[in-house]
């Protein structure tokens, strides 16, 4: 089996006498690789490999005002945008190769990608 995983997240603020504003972004991405004996036995007669891969960004930007001792102002915006993909492999190891006209070979893959935005702002 394997796994490789990085993030990074940067979060930075800018204060006036105005308000704070604030800004945060994200990055990750992760690929991992499984095999696994799938009937559990001694002997390997079932066998499967599963692999995935995501990838994701992340970023906020918003503002709290400290302009007034009545108003409170809470302002942003917020974006994602991330992709996974995920595929398995089921095969009998021993018996015939592990070609793809290997009649004890099975195969599936899915995934998704997905971009979201949201404004938002709460007065007090």
């Amino acid at each position: 089996s394997d796994l490789n995983s990085y993030n990074a997240t940067l979060n930075a603020d800018y204060t006036t006498d105005f308000g704070t504003f604030t800004l945060t972004g994200n990055y990750g991405w992760q690929r991992s690789l499984i095999n696994t004996d799938t009937d559990g036995t001694n002997v390997d007669f079932f066998a499967s490999t599963r692999y995935e891969d995501y990838e994701t960004y992340q970023f906020e930007f918003h503002f709290v005002s400290d302009f007034s001792e009545t108003i409170d102002l809470i302002a942003g915006l917020f974006y994602l945008w991330d992709t996974y993909h995920v595929g398995q492999v089921l095969w009998t190891p021993g018996i015939g190769a592990f070609t793809n006209d290997n009649a004890r070979k099975s195969f599936y893959q899915n995934g998704q990608d997905r971009k979201t935005w949201a404004a938002y702002a709460q007065f007090e």
